[in-house]
């Protein structure tokens, strides 16, 4: 099951989404909006394996177990945001689309 899975149609992002989001890129180092999701759905697997009273005892750990955004949204929300700093890889995707990384500098 790949993160395609755990994705929704629905346009727009949620505050627990941006939690999630905030919360993956609190290291401070560029990623790509797949790595993002890839980060989220590892975190949501582990979350959906633990209980919720072990996921609170965490601190700041979200403990949302979806996630309802998806790359469009995502990838539009981030631009923007002020909290996030994007830069080009200057690859390109096979639809010669430009390939870009997101870093949140909010607090």
């Amino acid at each position: 099951m790949g993160w395609e899975k755990i994705l929704k149609g629905k346009q727009g992002i949620s505050s627990s989404d941006i939690k999630l989001v905030n919360y993956i890129l609190r290291d401070g180092e560029f990623k790509t909006v797949d790595r993002i999701i890839d980060e989220i759905y590892d975190l949501i697997e582990e979350n959906n394996k633990m209980r919720h009273v072990e996921i609170v005892r965490i601190q700041g750990r979200p403990t949302s177990r979806k996630f309802g955004a998806n790359k469009r949204g995502l990838k539009v929300f981030m631009a923007n945001s002020p909290d996030y700093e994007v830069r080009d890889t200057g690859n390109k995707t096979p639809t010669k689309q430009p390939i870009k990384e997101y870093r949140y500098i909010g607090e």
